[in-house]
């Protein structure tokens, strides 16, 4: 019985290679709109929202929105604190972010195209805190807006401020189309990646005689 390394270790380990090189891209999204794949849940697991500047919380589907509100795609929702979006007290101001991964995308190319309506008055789009759009509509959806810029080679965060009246309150959010490239390895990358690759071979193969 021969001992050292296993048959197929050159294998295996090359396989571990692929994946250090392109395993983070296969990974990276980008962000979601409100109530996406909520898969019989309630709450909107993609999404989170701080009320008043209280900490953050999963927002609610809000399953039975008003007359007045526009009516998302199929398989989207609006959010809010509770399932109506109705609400006991005036004044309240919202904060509703996701974070979503870039990691491994060319983001100087990166973009997301979307529209959003709010309930009631809207302050503003902002990515990784930085103010980005300025139009959302009012129970309906606003102008279609794009993000082109800002975006980091990594985690990333989305956040829409707004406030409401108490008396129904929340917020759509409709991505409509997302620009992200896949980052090509730079040749020197390559090249020690195929230098490392060639040499895991040669030693399995030399183990197996």
């Amino acid at each position: 019985m021969r001992s050292g390394t296993p048959r197929h270790a050159g294998c295996f380990a090359a396989g571990l290679a692929l994946t250090w090189l392109f395993g983070a891209a296969a990974s990276a999204q980008g962000p979601k709109s409100t109530g996406a794949n909520l898969n019989g849940q309630w709450y909107d697991l993609n999404w989170v929202m701080s009320m008043d500047g209280s900490g953050y919380f999963s927002p609610v589907a809000v399953l039975f929105p008003p007359g007045a509100w526009v009516t998302p795609p199929s398989g989207q929702s609006w959010l809010s604190f509770t399932y109506d979006g109705g609400h006991n007290r005036a004044g309240h101001s919202y904060r509703m972010q996701q974070t979503f991964d870039l990691t491994g995308l060319a983001t100087p190319t990166t973009s997301i195209t979307f529209q959003c309506a709010i309930d009631n008055s809207f302050f503003g789009v902002y990515l990784n805190g930085n103010l980005t759009a300025s139009t959302c509509g009012v129970f309906n959806y606003g102008a279609v807006e794009t993000i082109s810029g800002g975006f980091l080679n990594g985690l990333n965060t989305i956040e829409i401020a707004y406030s409401g009246d108490g008396i129904t309150d929340g917020m759509a959010f409709d991505v409509l189309s997302t620009d992200l490239q896949r980052t090509v390895p730079e040749p020197a990358s390559v090249l020690m990646f195929g230098t490392g690759l060639v040499g895991m071979m040669v030693v399995a193969r030399w183990r197996k005689r």
